[in-house]
């Protein structure tokens, strides 16, 4: 793995180390200074994408509103399912519409819509989420 002639204790120990974290060390041409070269494990990844999805932000909406537990909420579960009324889907449209900015009328949905459907047709709306 290394090509570096260890001259010293200290080299040794140098190399002993790199060794055991997994970094390559390289001669340099014409001074004993060497450089680590750090494997991709110890590399920083890009930071993860913080966008929510339309999905979530509906979820999010109806258990912080609505009283429905995280479980409950499911891409395959209806407003049905979910034991939301009539005038409780109109007040989740008026939510949605307010909180995403997205114009939705409470004809749109229906209470055997799936919230994977919903996520659908709000995002083709062109949500702000």
């Amino acid at each position: 793995m290394n090509a570096l002639y260890a001259r010293s204790a200290r080299d040794t120990f140098a190399l002993s180390l790199a060794t055991r974290l997994g970094i390559d060390l390289q001669a340099d041409g014409r001074h004993r200074a060497v450089r680590a070269t750090s494997p991709s494990r110890y590399r920083k990844d890009p930071p993860m994408s913080t966008t929510i999805s339309t999905y979530d932000r509906l979820v999010t909406i109806l258990v912080e509103r609505f009283g429905v537990t995280a479980e409950e909420a499911t891409p395959e579960a209806t407003f049905e399912q979910l034991d939301l009324d009539s005038l409780a889907l109109v007040e989740f449209t008026l939510t949605v519409q307010s909180d995403l900015s997205v114009e939705v009328s409470d004809t749109e949905l229906s209470p055997q819509q799936t919230l994977a459907e919903v996520a659908s047709l709000v995002e083709s709306k062109g949500a702000e989420v």
